[in-house]
């Protein structure tokens, strides 16, 4: 499992879309270098808390990453 850190500090957009369960593009997380297509990730918000577990995706008309939701647990 890899985990991801979402980048919430410089971005209240990005918080409001991890705590609503929405699809989160990759500018707005990062995360190792060895992420792997639809592998089930941790995601933790700015302050280190366990959000939920994610998939990481890839939109291929956006030519960018993104993770959606799998199991939410805050």
């Amino acid at each position: 499992m890899i985990h991801l850190t979402l980048i919430t500090k410089q971005s209240p957009k990005a918080e409001k879309l991890l705590y609503n369960g929405a699809k989160i593009y990759q500018n707005f997380f990062r995360n190792e270098e060895n992420a792997v297509k639809d592998e089930i990730t941790a995601v933790y918000d700015s302050k280190m808390n366990l959000i939920g577990l994610y998939t990481l995706l890839f939109d291929e008309d956006k030519n960018e990453a993104y993770i959606k939701p799998a199991t939410m647990l805050m």
